[in-house]
C-alpha cells in the first residue's frame, strides 16, 4: 500500500486490440517518480495543517 508496483508505470502490449487491418500502435515505457510513505504522510500532514488553519481563521472572524 506505501508503494506501488512498478509494472502499474508500464504500457503493456496486446491489452486492446487494435482495429483488423490497422498497424499496431506501440507506445514507450515512461517512467513515473515514486513516492514513499513517509513523503505521503507529509503531503497530508501538510494539507491538514492548511484545512486546519483556514479553518481556525473563518472561525475567530465570525
Amino acid at each position: 500500500m506505501a508503494s506501488s508496483a512498478p509494472l502499474l508505470a508500464q504500457v503493456a502490449y496486446g491489452l486492446h486490440r487494435p482495429r483488423p487491418g490497422a498497424r499496431p500502435v506501440h507506445t514507450a515505457v515512461h517512467s513515473v517518480p515514486e513516492i514513499d510513505a513517509s513523503a505521503g504522510l507529509l503531503a497530508i500532514a501538510a494539507v491538514l495543517a492548511i484545512m486546519a488553519f483556514a479553518w481556525e481563521r473563518r472561525r475567530r472572524s465570525v
